[in-house]
């Protein structure tokens, strides 16, 4: 009797799985965080979604390591709250993974599901605990780890996060479940974003390639990429993976905002366009860049005057980035390519709508004002 509730949780568990739709946040799919699937709804017929294609199976991969889910008190407890999560009672969800802890406080389903819904109630502190504990309970779990990374981001620990994205990567070729691989895919591109943010470009690209080999429309890893590859003085490369990362970002959608920085990606496209741009300039193509640039300048124009306004916080920063707005320095970059042209009068009109709108940053006015001297000169 014990062996077969314990394959029960098994399964509830691997179902929980599915329905906190970290596939769903990679892939890019529009399922809620909660929402229970129609196979796994009672007296539902079989017509569940087909998931988000996984990856070829990666190569040599280390046998999973075996885990025990021996019977617990809590054991009921924890059923009820997966069930809860699946038709989206977060509260009740709550009350019983508390019940099932009371019962066993090592038992590790309740234990990373109880991390995850405190980061969900913004209490980070309680869950950088629970997720800690529920990786030492069971140190295959990759989504527990992706969640402690993310509370300690929230509590100022980048150094701590960072350790539990590498731990958590550590784990790619032993996972043996789909919640457990992609969270490993995850823990790839958020280990290089902390990375990026404090200006270290240790394992970025490989990092940034191996969420891509996984998931291959990640428009979020595909632009870091391609800004990487602008970087580091390969533009032509970098022109190809903003192509990419253009056409994957109408269809990326993800609904677990808490995995991304996505104030970053606010103006995704209008970055997109013009980074894009700057590669095909540095690539010798300063006609092809004017033309990828020129929708821009109206669209700076018709913000001019226009502010942002930061919210939330330290906490909210850390977690969801800051607002990129390198578009703003669009008549910059297409004066550059009009002087590469040879259109100087055009390069000194866009210079001066650029000192204007007064948008560019301080250091792009600056370069503005000395391309203007020298294009006098």
């Amino acid at each position: 009797m014990a062996a077969s509730f314990t394959n029960t949780l098994q399964r509830g568990f691997r179902r929980a799985a599915a329905a906190l739709v970290v596939l769903a946040a990679v892939a890019g799919a529009t399922v809620p965080l909660t929402a229970a699937t129609q196979a796994d709804a009672p007296g539902s017929a079989a017509t569940e979604p087909a998931p988000p294609p996984l990856p070829p199976t990666p190569p040599s991969p280390r046998p999973a390591p075996a885990r025990s889910f021996a019977p617990s008190p809590g054991d009921e407890a924890v059923l009820a709250g997966l069930e809860a999560l699946k038709t989206g009672d977060i509260p009740g969800a709550r009350k019983h993974f508390e019940m099932a802890l009371g019962l066993d406080p090592n038992h590790q389903v309740a234990r990373a599901r109880m991390a995850y819904l405190k980061f969900r109630a913004g209490d980070y502190p309680g869950a950088s605990v629970d997720a800690d504990a529920a990786v030492k309970l069971d140190p295959a779990d990759s989504l527990a780890f992706v969640v402690l990374g993310r509370a300690r981001e929230a509590t100022g620990d980048v150094t701590g996060a960072l350790s539990a994205y590498t731990q958590a990567v550590a784990l790619e070729g032993s996972q043996d479940t789909q919640e457990r691989l992609v969270a490993t895919a995850l823990a790839h591109y958020l280990r290089a974003m902390v990375r990026i943010e404090k200006g270290d470009r240790t394992d970025v690209e490989s990092d940034l390639r191996a969420a891509l080999t996984m998931y291959t429309k990640h428009a979020y890893a595909e632009y870091e990429l391609a800004l990487l590859l602008l970087q580091t003085d390969r533009a032509a490369e970098a022109v190809e993976a903003f192509d990419t990362a253009a056409e994957l970002a109408p269809g990326f959608k993800p609904q677990e905002g808490w995995l991304y920085p996505s104030r970053r990606y606010l103006f995704l496209d209008n970055n997109i366009r013009y980074w894009k741009a700057m590669a095909l300039r540095k690539a010798g193509k300063p006609a092809e860049a004017l033309a990828a640039i020129e929708p821009l300048l109206s669209t700076v124009e018709s913000m001019a005057g226009s502010t942002l306004t930061a919210s939330g916080g330290a906490v909210a920063t850390a977690l969801a980035g800051k607002v990129e707005t390198s578009f703003y320095n669009a008549h910059y970059e297409a004066a550059l390519a009009c002087e590469a042209k040879g259109d100087k009068s055009r390069a000194q009109s866009l210079l001066k709508t650029l000192l204007k709108v007064a948008l560019a940053d301080p250091q792009t006015q600056k370069q503005a004002k000395d391309l203007q001297k020298r294009l006098k000169s």
